[in-house]
């Protein structure tokens, strides 16, 4: 399985830019739920989030930032 930093790079390759992360929490108990996401935050700069648990609300912020810098372009 690729590593999730080369898996950005690819995409933006292609000319497109990743804002943020969706996380999967299925088998995971709260304390190991947060240190992932840490650690996936920390790896890649972006915003890690479990959508069912924390919403998508910092994901949002993420893209108005984007979409904020674009305008000023």
């Amino acid at each position: 399985i690729p590593s999730l930093t080369s898996e950005i790079a690819l995409i933006k390759m292609y000319g497109s830019e990743v804002l943020a992360i969706s996380l999967n929490h299925e088998n995971l108990d709260a304390t190991s739920r947060e240190e992932h996401k840490r650690r996936i935050e920390k790896e890649t700069g972006l915003v890690a989030f479990y959508p069912l648990i924390d919403g998508c609300e910092r994901a949002m912020d993420a893209v108005l930032c984007y979409m904020e810098r674009e305008e000023k372009r």
